[in-house]
């Protein structure tokens, strides 16, 4: 048992999202990525997040972390996402956003 959730920021004509899910256990995961700014929020996306493999599409990308790698770098366009995570009950997610062509 633990906490799940999933939000997002638009980012012109982007939207970057993040999902997490941190479990009582220790074993926390999170997921980043960008898809198109006009995409509904919805179940379909949060367990997409999770489970979907987004290699072969065009509009989106996304990297999945879980303990005890909780590092992850996802590119699209002109951006660059990294984040990190500590694996413990109070959970701290470091989120840092830039220009992937600087």
């Amino acid at each position: 048992y633990g906490t799940c959730g999933l939000f997002s920021y638009r980012i012109g004509e982007r939207r970057f999202l993040v999902s997490f899910y941190v479990y009582s256990n220790n074993r926390n995961e999170f997921a980043i990525g960008f898809i198109p700014a006009g995409t509904t929020l919805d179940d379909q996306l949060y367990k997409g997040m999770r489970f979907a493999d987004w290699a072969e599409k065009t509009d989106r990308r996304k990297v999945n972390c879980q303990a005890p790698i909780l590092e992850g770098t996802v590119e699209f366009g002109s951006y660059r996402a990294r984040a990190s995570m500590k694996s413990a009950k109070k959970a701290f997610l470091t989120i840092l956003i830039s220009n992937a062509h600087q």
